[in-house]
Protein backbone atom coordinates (compact mmCIF):
# COMPACT_ATOMS: atom_id res chain seq x y z
CA UNK A 1 0.00 0.00 0.00
CA UNK A 2 1.25 3.47 -0.83
CA UNK A 3 1.46 6.76 0.97
CA UNK A 4 -1.77 8.08 -0.72
CA UNK A 5 -3.67 4.81 -0.53
CA UNK A 6 -2.34 5.09 3.51
CA UNK A 7 -3.34 8.62 3.19
CA UNK A 8 -6.88 7.79 1.62
CA UNK A 9 -7.68 5.15 3.75
CA UNK A 10 -7.11 7.18 7.06
CA UNK A 11 -9.57 10.45 5.53
CA UNK A 12 -12.03 7.93 5.03
CA UNK A 13 -11.50 6.14 8.49
CA UNK A 14 -12.06 9.76 10.27
CA UNK A 15 -15.19 10.60 8.00
CA UNK A 16 -16.36 7.23 9.43
CA UNK A 17 -15.45 8.02 12.95
CA UNK A 18 -17.10 11.42 12.29
CA UNK A 19 -20.26 9.82 11.40
CA UNK A 20 -20.37 7.22 13.96
CA UNK A 21 -20.05 9.80 16.16
CA UNK A 22 -22.35 12.29 15.60
CA UNK A 23 -24.90 9.76 15.24
CA UNK A 24 -24.07 8.22 18.65
CA UNK A 25 -25.98 11.16 20.13
CA UNK A 26 -28.98 9.75 18.86
CA UNK A 27 -28.74 6.16 19.28
CA UNK A 28 -29.60 4.26 22.60
CA UNK A 29 -26.45 2.56 23.95
CA UNK A 30 -27.81 -0.59 22.74
CA UNK A 31 -27.90 0.29 19.63
CA UNK A 32 -24.74 2.06 19.34
CA UNK A 33 -22.96 -1.54 20.34
CA UNK A 34 -24.66 -3.23 17.55
CA UNK A 35 -23.85 -0.65 15.26
CA UNK A 36 -20.00 -1.04 16.47
CA UNK A 37 -20.36 -4.81 16.21
CA UNK A 38 -21.44 -4.53 13.10
CA UNK A 39 -18.48 -2.19 11.90
CA UNK A 40 -16.26 -4.50 13.30
CA UNK A 41 -17.40 -7.66 11.45
CA UNK A 42 -17.99 -5.60 7.95
CA UNK A 43 -14.26 -4.29 8.20
CA UNK A 44 -13.16 -7.88 9.07
CA UNK A 45 -14.93 -9.35 5.75
CA UNK A 46 -14.08 -5.85 3.58
CA UNK A 47 -10.25 -5.03 4.20
CA UNK A 48 -8.32 -8.28 3.04
CA UNK A 49 -10.34 -8.27 0.17
CA UNK A 50 -9.57 -4.76 -0.36
CA UNK A 51 -5.64 -5.86 -0.15
CA UNK A 52 -6.44 -8.16 -2.22
CA UNK A 53 -7.62 -6.24 -4.76
CA UNK A 54 -4.28 -3.42 -4.12
CA UNK A 55 -2.26 -6.69 -4.79
CA UNK A 56 -3.66 -7.83 -7.91
CA UNK A 57 -3.92 -3.96 -9.16
CA UNK A 58 0.23 -3.68 -8.29
CA UNK A 59 0.58 -6.92 -9.77
CA UNK A 60 -1.21 -5.91 -12.87
CA UNK A 61 0.89 -2.41 -13.28
CA UNK A 62 3.94 -4.83 -13.02
CA UNK A 63 3.22 -6.68 -15.53
CA UNK A 64 2.09 -4.38 -18.04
Amino acid sequence: MNQEQKDYLLKVEAEINKMFYEIHDLLSDETTCAMADGLDALSAEVIPLWEEKIRNDKQTELNL
